[in-house]
């Protein structure tokens, strides 16, 4: 869909504790630009700001609020979360990783009449890198969803590829886990599946590609910030193409025009001109994630994996044949 104003729906954050030594992402909202990378050895180094909430979660609140659908507006758990941040726009978790977070929406630029993000903030973006839950300093900030994407109750109005940011922290927290896509074999087979619940609704997609690319500004480029809304079957296969060559796994997974996209972008190996994404689709009906078989898949990767086990139960035919004549 075609989203041209601000969004100023609500969303979420999470906290997460810091280790010793993080890569940290800091990026521009003038969609010419794109993210930068620093690095620091110490979370202290930056000012603390005052608290600018009252209510903290108990650590264990997840535990005694479960996603309930609801018929007659958001779900219970949504309210809940919406009273301690009124940026509360959906959860997220995978299994395999420690990802289990809230997303907060991006207000976007701080305009000075902005009271709720504090108007002594004016000019500021990206106001939840740095920020959890409860809008209080933290250095692994939140995982944060573009300010231009929509995600309400209306599937009509969804945007075609939910944008969300997280800082790439070496205790795995945020989005510090995806560095296990790349450097586990097997790993994507542990984590393959996304539970993404909104304020009004339940969606499960499956992750197709994950792959480093160039994070800066190029005309012309693959510049995925900014391709939120992918309204035409050309724009959508276009960035489906440009996310499968770049993989670094071919998992097979078919994606079609018309399904939603989330693409989960991070930093890549603290070089300040790359990223790491991570990129998944909805599930289709009849797809379930109890059950990998019901996943489509292209018909090219499953002639290929055809071959390989073929190729495979020959090679041990034939061994065992040697092996009985001698």
């Amino acid at each position: 869909m075609d989203n041209k104003i601000k969004i100023t729906a609500a969303a979420i954050a999470a906290a997460a504790a810091v280790g010793a030594g993080v890569l940290v992402f800091t990026l521009n909202k003038d969609g010419s630009d794109t993210p930068t990378v620093s690095s620091s050895q110490d979370a202290t180094e930056a000012p603390t700001p005052p608290p600018t909430t009252e209510f903290v979660l108990p650590d264990d609140w997840s535990e005694n609020v479960d996603y309930v659908p609801s018929d007659h507006g958001i779900t219970p758990k949504a309210r809940a979360l919406s009273k301690v941040n009124a940026d509360y726009i959906a959860w997220m978790k995978i299994d395999g990783t420690p990802v289990d977070n809230p997303i907060l929406l991006d207000p976007g630029e701080i305009q000075a009449n902005d009271t709720y993000h504090g108007a002594e903030n004016a000019g500021e973006i990206y106001y939840y890198l740095y920020r959890n839950l409860n809008k209080d300093y933290e250095f692994a900030g939140s995982i944060f969803m573009d300010y231009r994407n929509v995600l309400n109750s209306n599937d009509d109005e969804q945007s075609e590829n939910i944008i969300l940011h997280g800082h790439d922290m070496l205790n795995e927290t945020m989005f510090g886990s995806f560095r296990r896509y790349r450097n586990e074999p097997g790993f994507y087979d542990k984590a393959s599946y996304i539970e993404l619940e909104s304020k009004y609704d339940k969606q499960d997609y499956v992750i197709f590609a994950y792959l480093p690319t160039n994070g800066e500004y190029e005309d012309g480029g693959f510049n995925y910030w900014d391709m939120c809304e992918l309204d035409t079957k050309e724009a959508f296969d276009a960035y489906v193409k440009t996310c499968k060559d770049g993989a670094l796994f071919d998992t097979g997974i078919d994606v079609q025009f018309g399904d939603r996209l989330i693409t989960m972008s991070t930093c890549y190996n603290n070089q300040a001109e790359m990223r790491f994404i991570v990129v998944a689709r909805s599930l289709r009906e009849g797809e379930t994630i109890s059950d990998v078989s019901s996943i489509a898949h292209t018909k090219e990767w499953l002639d290929a994996q055809k071959a390989i086990a073929e190729a495979e139960a020959a090679s041990k035919a034939q061994a065992e044949s040697s092996a009985a004549a001698t």
